[in-house]
């Protein structure tokens, strides 16, 4: 049971702000999955969208949200997280029932693609308010173990989520696209009932006066984040080019790709804590690279059988490189953000990644029209880049970070 180590992380729960915050992190990561996983075989199915039009849909949802992880990082270090915290969700669901009436009511498609595109912004602020609220309250060396917590709530909500909107799919994809609606509603109201204002005490005024700022002069932190950037660029397959190359190419159906996603959530909930305890020791470019190389080699695998129970053990494997990989990313930003800039910090990491990752589906789904029936050369050579970054990656930061 040493192993598990499920006592240190499961002791914050005690923290009530550190509850809340995982508690909403699972209600909308269940709502959302809904719409990640199944919006690109509902507009490929519904409207006849492209692959690669698809692609540049989830391209231009992020590349709209730089602007708005700058300005947003700035405002929660300026008006406080919990006035943003409470913005957020009446907006959100508005954007997810006008989504789920495109459904329901047949609407144009430049409805339901122009929700669909506000959705991310909105989903990347509410996430740095989550990051940065844990990283005000929680001390640096129990920090790994709470945004483990919250990562574990997510996939709960993951691992409901897909697996129920799959069964919903099957009657109108509409029903699981106002699954999020109602979770946006719920989340607004346990964030007005329970979150206080969590900013350190004087750090308001001086951001204040500082206006927009952006950590230009911050070279390390620079470095990191491309990094990083670089090997979610990779990790950035498991998603809309995944789920394409599942039911288009295998001819997998709506409820299997929901349920395989969904044990994907299943297994970061009970091996989370376990891979954080192993790897405690090693330093967070040691982890990192570990992570993209997992994902490299399960990418790969993924184009050698269409047999369902290796396709799920295959979803194991790399969900164990998930969990390497996802809980030191959020320590790394965190340990390199000071006290009065960490909206700032985490909303400038979400904006520059957010310049790198969108590419992710846009060159995978723009590949995998031209490669859909040949993927062992299309999974091979996002394996071998993966490979790549994760050494190069490994490389660099062990030169930043030295023996420390």
């Amino acid at each position: 049971m040493r192993f598990f180590g499920f006592g240190k992380t499961f002791g914050l729960m005690k923290d009530r702000i550190v509850m809340v915050v995982t508690a909403s992190q699972l209600m909308r990561v269940m709502g959302r999955s809904m719409v990640w996983v199944f919006a690109p075989i509902y507009f490929h199915r519904f409207y006849d969208t492209s692959f690669f039009t698809i692609g540049i849909l989830f391209f231009l949802g992020t590349i709209i949200s730089f602007p708005f992880s700058i300005y947003g990082g700035n405002l929660i270090d300026r008006a406080g997280r919990r006035f943003v915290g409470l913005l957020l969700p009446p907006i959100s669901a508005a954007l997810f029932l006008v989504f789920s009436l495109s459904a329901f009511l047949k609407f144009p498609n430049i409805y339901a693609f122009i929700a669909f595109l506000a959705i991310f912004p909105l989903a990347d602020l509410e996430g740095i308010v989550d990051q940065v609220i844990i990283t005000d309250v929680v001390k640096e060396s129990e920090r790994l173990d709470a945004f483990s917590l919250n990562r574990i709530g997510a996939n709960v909500g993951f691992a409901i989520g897909p697996a129920v909107a799959g069964i919903l799919a099957e009657f109108n994809y509409g029903w699981a696209f106002i699954v999020p609606f109602f979770v946006s509603v719920f989340v607004f109201m346990i964030y007005a009932k329970y979150i206080r204002e969590t900013r350190p005490a004087g750090t308001g005024t001086r951001s204040t006066s500082r206006g927009f700022s952006f950590p230009k002069n911050d070279r390390k932190f620079f470095i990191i984040v491309i990094l990083l950037s670089m090997i979610w660029f990779i990790a950035g397959q498991w998603g809309t080019t995944l789920t394409l190359f599942l039911s288009s190419g295998y001819m997998i159906s709506d409820q299997t790709i929901g349920f395989l996603y969904a044990f994907n959530g299943i297994v970061v909930i009970f091996f989370q804590i376990p891979v954080n305890n192993l790897l405690r020791k090693w330093h967070d470019f040691k982890r990192l690279a570990l992570g993209s190389f997992i994902y490299s080699f399960a990418f790969f695998f993924y184009s050698l059988t269409s047999y369902i129970p290796l396709l799920f053990a295959n979803t194991f494997f790399l969900t164990i490189g998930e969990n390497v990989l996802s809980p030191s990313t959020q320590t790394v930003i965190a340990k390199a953000a000071p006290e009065d800039k960490r909206g700032e910090y985490f909303g400038s990491f979400y904006a520059i990644s957010g310049l790198i990752v969108p590419m992710a589906p846009l060159l995978g789904t723009y590949g995998l029209g031209f490669l859909i029936h040949a993927g062992i050369i299309f999974w091979g050579l996002i394996g071998l880049s993966g490979i790549i970054i994760g050494s190069i990656s490994y490389l660099t930061l062990r030169s930043l970070y030295g023996n420390q």
